[in-house]
């Protein structure tokens, strides 16, 4: 993810890319949901945009969710970064991870869970679902997800 590939369109040009499937990637090429899975901007309640977060539902499905210590800073800046330049752009994209934000921390609620997040300030915390409160946390410790535990 290069955010500055981003600087060379403008707002008013839209370019519709589509996947192709693992088989046929044309990595360079990459729409940006590809490029941030299995991760996705986390909105806080008050509305700024603190860091990566994850779906849930691909905790089962994904490695990396269960290794989160293998995310480089170089990817979180990038990552960062270029949500950064579509949020400028783009309110109804932040908007809509506002809304995916919520929906994690109600899930995370009624699991009696709290929520990973790589902050962009470069540390790692959980999130109570409740109010929000940072714990610190060292990504090695987290609990790995069935079939990688």
């Amino acid at each position: 993810m290069n955010p500055d590939d981003l600087l060379e369109e403008t707002p008013e040009h839209l370019l519709l890319l589509s996947c192709k499937g693992p088989d046929r990637c044309e990595r360079e090429f990459r729409a940006t949901s590809c490029r941030q899975f299995p991760f996705f901007p986390y909105i806080s309640s008050d509305f700024r945009f603190i860091g990566l977060a994850h779906d849930w539902e691909f905790e089962s499905k994904c490695w990396l969710l269960s290794h989160l210590e293998q995310v480089t800073p170089d990817y979180r800046q990038e990552f960062i970064k270029t949500f950064d330049l579509i949020f400028s752009y783009w309110m109804d994209d932040f908007d809509s991870y506002a809304a995916l934000s919520e929906e994690v921390r109600e899930h995370y609620l009624d699991n009696h869970k709290r929520i990973p997040l790589l902050h962009r300030n470069g540390s790692d915390y959980l999130i109570s679902p409740k109010n929000e409160t940072l714990k610190k946390i060292n990504l090695k410790e987290l609990k790995k997800h069935r079939p990688y535990a």
